[in-house]
């Protein structure tokens, strides 16, 4: 979303794609990341939720892209940087 606008088919695509490791990468500096070469196993309605999770509280606005058929909706950030305060 970072370079505008994402569906949430490209978004899937982009979350559950398979990254091969480099040859000596940590686990800590894999982790969440690649994987180890597996996709992340992850539903298209677990995914739709979190993205009106995000919605609902403006990390991410949503609307509708025109097509030649149906409108398609489409996610873009609100904010540049999101800092979270664990204290």
């Amino acid at each position: 979303m970072r370079n505008g606008p994402k569906s949430s088919e490209v978004i899937f695509k982009l979350l559950t794609k398979e990254v091969n490791a480099t040859k000596e990468q940590d686990d800590q500096e894999c982790e969440g990341i690649c994987l180890r070469g597996k996709g992340r196993d992850i539903k298209i309605s677990t995914l739709y939720y979190h993205l009106r999770e995000l919605e609902s509280v403006k990390i991410i606005e949503s609307t509708l892209k025109k097509k030649k058929r149906a409108p398609e909706k489409v996610w873009k950030l609100n904010i540049e940087k999101l800092t979270i305060n664990l204290k």
